[in-house]
């Protein structure tokens, strides 16, 4: 009788990018997803869609297939806040994305800092809060440039299914995301997916 090995599953990425939509730099890291034939989840902070070329880049990403969450309105620590102010930083938000996020409402508290009242506060306006277990730092002076990548592809390699968290307002991220993305392809049993 012959055993057939259980094939497991492959390891999943999520690819998710906070703090924008920036004119300098989304556009280029939308190009760099498009050629390469990968989705994202882009955690977007409301001021930063106010004005025509913030809402321009936000359309371009909705009907390009990536996935919209939503990251407040001015970024601020949601712990130092009562519960009707964080609301009113999501619902703010919330109105300025608009029907672009497909109905699939994402949550990203900023600085990745809750508590029980931040929890309470998205849960009531219908998101579903997501973290991340890879980091890439990508802000810190010393993952600059390429550091990153290899920082993320290590991780990767040494675990299973992982959220990355970067940033599409720094040039040195978006520069490298097709290095990012070309590493994480050539590791076996592994595909990018969207959070939900």
């Amino acid at each position: 009788m012959l055993h057939r090995r259980k094939r497991t599953p492959p390891r999943r990425v999520y690819l998710t990018f906070d703090d924008g939509p920036s004119a300098e730099t989304t556009p280029q890291l939308l190009d760099h997803l498009k050629e390469l034939g990968v989705k994202a989840t882009f955690f977007l902070v409301g001021r930063n869609i106010e004005n025509g070329e913030g809402r321009t880049i936000v359309e371009r990403m909705a009907a390009e297939g990536h996935q919209i969450g939503n990251h407040t309105y001015t970024h601020p620590n949601l712990t130092q806040l009562d519960s009707t102010r964080i609301e009113e930083e999501i619902e703010k938000t919330e109105n300025l994305i608009g029907p672009l996020d497909n109905g699939i409402k994402l949550f990203r508290p900023p600085f990745g800092f809750r508590n029980g009242i931040v929890d309470r506060a998205a849960e009531a306006l219908g998101y579903k809060s997501v973290l991340w277990d890879l980091c890439a730092w990508d802000w810190r002076p010393h993952y600059q440039n390429r550091r990153w990548v290899s920082h993320i592809v290590r991780q990767i390699a040494a675990g299973r299914n992982g959220i990355v968290l970067a940033h599409d307002v720094f040039p040195s991220t978006v520069a490298h995301v097709p290095e990012l993305i070309a590493a994480i392809q050539k590791l076996p049993d592994t595909e990018f997916a969207l959070v939900a």
